[in-house]
C-alpha cells in the first residue's frame, strides 16, 4: 500500500489549501464531499473516499504554471470554440491549434518541475511507497523527466490498452512537435461538441469518449460539411 499520495495541481494558486483539506480527510478530521456533479468531481470524491481515515500523507504539486498563465491558456480554447460556433472555421482551427500548442508547452513545463519535486519527496520519504496521481497526458513527459534525474518508478494507466481521444492525440502530437492537419482540428471541434453534450447529461466517461471518437472519425467530408451547416449560429456577443 502507498503511504504518500502525490496529487497534481494545474496551477500555482490554492494548492496549499487543497493539500490541507486532503490531509485532514486522511487523518479523519474532515469528511469527503457527500456528492459530486461532474466526472472530475466524481473522480476526486472517489479518491477522497478511499483516503478517509487512512493517515496517509498527501503532497500536492507546486505547479510551474501560475493561475494567470493557466487562465490565458483557457481563454485560447474558449475563443476558438466561440469562433467555431460562429462558423468562422479558419479562425476556430487556428485558435485550437494555438491552444493545443500552449497546452503541450504547459504540460512539459509542469512535468520538468514536478519530476524534481517527486525526487525531493522520495528523498524525504525513504523506503515509503509513493503513489503519484497524474493525468494520462503527463505519462510520457513525466516518465522521461524522472528517468533523466534517476528516479525509479512504475507507470500504470487506469485502462489497458488505452485508446486516446482525438483531443489527446492532438496534444501528444504537439508534445512531439508534429504538425496537425486542419481537418483533424475540425474533427476535434466536433468531438468537443459531442463531449460537451454528454458532460451536461452526466454521462461522460471513457466509453462515451470512445464512442464519440469512432463516430467523428467515421464522418466523411460531406458529413462534416453537413454538420457545420447544421450548427446553430452563435452571434459574437462582443460586437452586439
Amino acid at each position: 500500500m502507498s503511504v504518500v499520495i502525490a496529487v497534481e495541481f494545474a496551477y500555482a494558486n490554492g494548492e496549499k489549501e487543497a493539500e490541507n483539506y486532503w490531509n485532514a480527510v486522511s487523518r479523519g478530521d474532515a469528511y469527503p464531499p457527500t456528492s459530486a456533479r461532474s466526472h472530475v468531481e466524481k473522480f476526486t470524491k472517489g479518491l477522497l473516499d478511499r483516503l478517509f481515515f487512512t493517515a496517509k500523507l498527501v503532497e500536492f504539486e507546486r505547479s510551474a504554471v501560475n493561475k494567470t498563465e493557466d487562465d490565458q491558456m483557457l481563454s485560447l480554447y474558449e475563443k476558438s470554440r466561440r469562433f467555431w460556433r460562429q462558423r468562422q472555421i479558419h479562425k476556430a482551427v487556428e485558435g485550437l491549434r494555438e491552444w493545443r500548442l500552449s497546452f503541450a508547452k504547459q504540460i512539459q513545463e509542469r512535468d520538468t518541475s514536478y519530476a524534481r519535486q517527486l525526487k525531493d519527496l522520495a528523498t524525504v520519504n525513504v523506503d515509503k511507497r509513493i503513489l503519484c496521481v497524474r493525468g494520462l497526458l503527463h505519462q510520457e513527459s513525466l516518465s522521461r523527466e524522472l528517468q533523466q534525474i534517476g528516479v525509479d518508478f512504475d507507470s500504470y494507466r487506469f485502462k489497458e490498452p488505452y485508446a486516446y481521444s482525438i483531443a489527446e492525440s492532438v496534444t501528444l502530437a504537439s508534445l512531439h512537435g508534429k504538425a496537425v492537419e486542419d481537418e483533424t482540428l475540425i474533427r476535434l471541434h466536433i468531438e468537443e461538441d459531442y463531449a460537451d453534450r454528454e458532460i451536461v447529461t452526466g454521462n461522460f466517461n471513457y466509453d462515451t469518449r470512445q464512442r464519440i471518437k469512432r463516430k467523428v472519425l467515421s464522418m466523411n467530408q460531406a458529413d462534416i460539411r453537413a454538420y457545420i451547416a447544421s450548427m446553430k449560429l452563435e452571434q459574437d456577443q462582443d460586437h452586439r
